[in-house]
């Protein structure tokens, strides 16, 4: 089953995503990204997926007690009961139901050891909490954008931002990625060596092992865009679209 985009998604809202090519049209450039789990967590097993981890899905099918999560990651599915969707679909509005092909965030819940199904909720509370947990080892293929964690301040780089060091990669964050832009003075003293912070995945590219992290308050505990929909219009985005100028 490929998630589809249906009339549901709200603006803003983040997304994870991996780039499935890169086209040179003319004067410009045309990069197709895939919202699909098994493309974005291709390189993620099912000991991944502990308990509290953000992981990105999509609704593979709908039953009497809840809906069935594909994760892109053989040998493990989810299962979202309908309480644990009950706050996600209430802030999209009166009348709002799961979709077949509806992509979303999920944090993992307690679930039996070695279980090919795993417990899911899209509660934006628990979701916008979910962090990958300190001592849970993840090699590069593993991490995916969105994804939130706890890191160290290595340094600051003069005036133009910090070096984080999260589970053994480093992160250059740009001045623009802080909660605030400080002078050099203000961000040595805000961003001490060993001090720690909490930041989310940008970026991942396996190629280079780069990691990219921000620290912006707005993106490391972003609730509205888990389905803020009171002020938010709907996209009338259907499978195979294009777009410009999104963020």
């Amino acid at each position: 089953m490929n998630p589809i985009c249906p009339n549901n998604n709200t603006v803003p809202r983040l997304v994870s995503c991996a780039v499935s090519s890169v086209e040179e049209a003319g004067r410009s450039t045309q990069i197709r990204l895939s919202l699909k789990p098994s493309d974005i967590n291709k390189g993620m097993t099912p000991a991944s997926l502990p308990e509290d981890m953000l992981v990105w899905g999509s609704v593979s099918g709908i039953e009497d007690h809840g809906a069935v999560i594909a994760f892109g990651v053989d040998g493990v599915t989810g299962f979202l009961k309908k309480k644990e969707a009950a706050a996600y679909l209430k802030r999209r509005g009166a009348g709002a139901a799961l979709t077949v092909g509806e992509c979303m965030w999920c944090c993992v819940l307690p679930s039996k050891l070695n279980s090919p199904v795993l417990k899911v909720t899209v509660d934006p509370v628990k979701v916008a909490a979910a962090r990958v947990a300190s001592a849970h080892d993840l090699n590069i293929s593993e991490l995916v954008p969105g994804l939130c964690c706890d890191a160290i301040v290595e340094s600051s780089t003069d005036g133009k931002g910090v070096v984080l060091k999260f589970k053994g990669f480093e992160s250059n964050v740009d001045i623009f990625h802080l909660p605030a832009v400080h002078s050099s003075e203000v961000l040595e003293k805000t961003y001490e060596p060993k001090s720690k912070a909490t930041a989310r995945i940008l970026f991942v590219d396996e190629s280079t092992k780069a990691v990219g992290l921000t620290l912006r308050s707005n993106l490391v505990q972003p609730l509205t865009w888990l389905c803020e929909v009171d002020r938010l219009s709907l996209l009338p985005f259907s499978g195979g679209s294009f777009a410009r100028d999104l963020t």
